[in-house]
């Protein structure tokens, strides 16, 4: 199965060890960023199924990364995420990877982000 890799863009600020800590026990990767353009810029290679964006961030910059990001990357998933909050990262990565999961299967599901649902 293929690991799950995230691109996570950050604050300048952000305790990179509350993540890391508090996804310990999932398979994947990640890579941090702080530069919003640069990261949209590697999403475009799409080797990452998935931004987490930093709600630390300015609004004005988590708007428009996000709004590029479901548009230029329909297929990504983007989450707007604490990254301060331990429990927070866990249960929401906890969704994330079952839905990932789920899509590496052959049964046509998709991996996305919908907080509608």
């Amino acid at each position: 199965m293929k690991i799950l890799s995230a691109l996570i863009l950050h604050a300048e600020d952000t305790d990179k060890n509350v993540f890391k800590n508090a996804v310990s026990n999932f398979e994947m990767e990640w890579q941090w960023i702080q530069d919003h353009e640069e990261a949209l810029d590697l999403m475009r290679n799409g080797k990452f199924p998935l931004l987490i964006i930093d709600s630390d961030l300015s609004p004005e910059i988590i708007s428009l990364v996000d709004k590029l990001s479901e548009t230029l990357f329909p297929e990504a998933a983007t989450v707007i995420m604490a990254l301060n909050d331990k429990e927070f990262i866990h249960f929401k990565m906890h969704q994330l990877m079952f839905n990932w999961k789920d899509a590496q299967g052959d049964g046509g599901i998709q991996f996305f982000e919908n907080p509608a649902i």
